[in-house]
């Protein structure tokens, strides 16, 4: 499967863009929630990157994302289901998806369980964060829609 729209959409407005580097918790981030590493981040220092080259940069990104789901979810999925599976995985990660609950229910092809899953990532820093909160019910719904 591949990205859509929908998922471009859905990351831009909970990420935000950011034309510069910003600090989340310790990770160099910009445009629309681009991760990059000490060697990335060091080409931005004192640059700005306008709203295109934050989309190309988050399609770079994204593109393992969605590679990612497509090995390791064997269960068929809708466009929606795959699209709130790389919006979480784009958030927290695919080591942290590897691991859950949620892709072992997944695998069990539980979908209604997989999706009850999502709201039980919305801490950061052992704090309920409301935008995470957010998040993880825009991508439930969107799962299963």
């Amino acid at each position: 499967m591949k990205n859509s729209q929908t998922l471009i959409g859905l990351i831009q407005n909970f990420e935000g863009f950011a034309p510069t580097l910003t600090d989340d918790v310790g990770h160099a981030m910009i445009g629309y929630g681009c991760d990059l590493s000490v060697i990335e981040a060091k080409k931005y220092i004192g640059k700005t990157i306008t709203k295109e080259e934050a989309v190309t940069l988050l399609l770079s990104r994204l593109q393992p994302v969605v590679d990612f789901i497509n090995k390791v979810v064997t269960t068929q999925l809708t466009q929606n289901q795959f699209d709130a599976l790389c919006d979480f995985v784009y958030n927290v990660g695919a080591g942290n998806f590897y691991g859950s609950t949620l892709l072992k229910k997944l695998k069990q092809s539980d979908y209604i369980g997989a999706a009850e899953e999502f709201a039980k990532w919305n801490m950061a820093g052992g704090k309920v964060i409301p935008g995470l909160t957010k998040r993880r019910l825009q991508e439930k719904t969107l799962f299963l829609s």
